[in-house]
């Protein structure tokens, strides 16, 4: 099987047992991984009674007996090969090979530390489907993309679901099973996240932390005992929807379009407005009547700032056209009017019905003398005859 590492694969078909740069030194089995090692597999299957494995610290080493798990060595052990350090070598029949007793195993190190990171990403044929919470109706096809590190936690469950059952050979290999694998989990997952959050596509790329702790919590949780593997860190980079964009530009583009339509509505009744009131200003009579009128009927704020302004103007106007020369109607027909003199003085003039009421307080007598434009000169008021009515003694009632 050889020697797994980030870009290739070392076979040992020719190593000899005690081969230094090989891992094999007299009866002592080792390997001296770095860290782009994964997993590296002891090439021979004739393991010697009294050898001695030797495991490092960032490693685990596994033994199996025809695919059979026999042991798991713990890191920073030295187990020399005996029944008595791995018990199922007891069921062995002692096997002399030279003279030496073995046994038919297979010895895996495996590096427990090293972590391997795979990028992954889906396109619109993953079938990611995102809903707009404000219209469930409606979804829209998601992509993204992002990284993951792992490694591996649980040596006999990689060997065997992976290794052995998969036949995975190279580190590319697992890397792109592991790939492939995350990218319909993955896409699936943010689906379902999406939806029981309730957000928008527009809205994952402010939850990318949320969604890349749950795609995390979840590989672990399947992961580790299914390939013995565990993410210790997950990225999701972004996510994107262009049919979703879409759809917001349209929607914007409708938002734009009817602010613009209502800009022209009120641009347009800005203008009649100002039409009527241009056309008033020529006709001063109408005065502060037409700007009450438009800013009372218009139904716009600007309608009662141009009645105010058509009736500023037309107050300018009048004041600049000067005080008019106004002559009163005629004073209704209230018969001869007469003067009359008191103390002396000529008073009035009078209505014969005003005289009447100074005649009943007693100020106007027979004796009182008046004049009116058709009279020569002062007389007695008795000798008046539309006068002398008013000092007629009045009948006594009818018994």
């Amino acid at each position: 099987m050889g020697i797994f590492k980030n870009k290739s694969q070392a076979t040992f078909d020719n190593m000899s047992p005690n081969d230094t740069s090989k891992g094999v030194v007299g009866g002592l089995i080792f390997c001296n991984q770095t860290n782009d090692t994964l997993v590296w597999k002891y090439p021979y299957m004739d393991i010697k009674k009294g050898a001695v494995i030797k495991v490092h610290q960032n490693q685990k080493a596994v033994l199996f007996d025809c695919g059979k798990l026999v042991a798991v060595l713990e890191p920073g052990r030295d187990v020399v090969v005996n029944p008595n350090n791995i018990p199922y070598l007891g069921k062995f029949m002692n096997v002399a090979h030279g003279g030496e007793t073995s046994y038919p195993l297979e010895v895996w190190f495996v590096n427990i530390t090293v972590e391997n990171t795979i990028k992954w990403g889906f396109g619109p044929s993953a079938g990611c489907k995102v809903a707009d919470p404000d219209d469930p109706r409606m979804k829209y096809t998601v992509t993204g993309f992002g990284s993951y590190r792992f490694h591996i936690c649980n040596p006999e469950a990689f060997l065997l679901k992976l290794v052995g059952t998969q036949h995975l050979s190279t580190v590319e290999s697992i890397m792109d099973f592991f790939k492939d694998e995350s990218i319909a989990i993955i896409a699936s997952l943010v689906q379902e996240i999406a939806t029981n959050e309730k957000l928008s596509p527009a809205d994952l790329g402010g939850k990318r932390m949320m969604v890349q702790e749950l795609v995390k919590q979840y590989f672990n949780e399947a992961r580790k005992e299914q390939y013995g593997t565990e993410i210790t860190s997950m990225m999701c980079v972004g996510f994107s929807s262009p049919e979703y964009d879409q759809y917001l530009s349209e929607m914007q583009q409708g938002k734009n379009l009817r602010a613009k339509y209502q800009e022209q509505g009120r641009f347009y009744d800005t203008e009649r407005q100002y039409d009527i009131a241009s056309k008033a200003v020529s006709n001063p009579g109408a005065g502060n009547v037409m700007g009450a009128a438009m800013g009372a009927g218009m139904g716009f704020n600007a309608g009662g700032a141009i009645g105010q302004m058509l009736g500023g103007i037309m107050g300018q106007n009048t004041a600049a056209q000067g005080p008019a020369s106004i002559t009163p109607p005629p004073i209704p027909n209230q018969g001869t009017l007469y003067h009359v003199a008191v103390g002396g003085q000529p008073t009035g003039p009078f209505s014969v019905h005003e005289l009447m009421k100074k005649a009943a307080d007693g100020s106007f007598t027979r004796n009182s003398l008046v004049w009116c434009p058709s009279m020569t000169n002062w007389a007695e008021a008795s000798t008046i005859n539309e006068l002398c009515s008013i000092f007629m003694p009045t009948p006594s009632p009818i018994m």
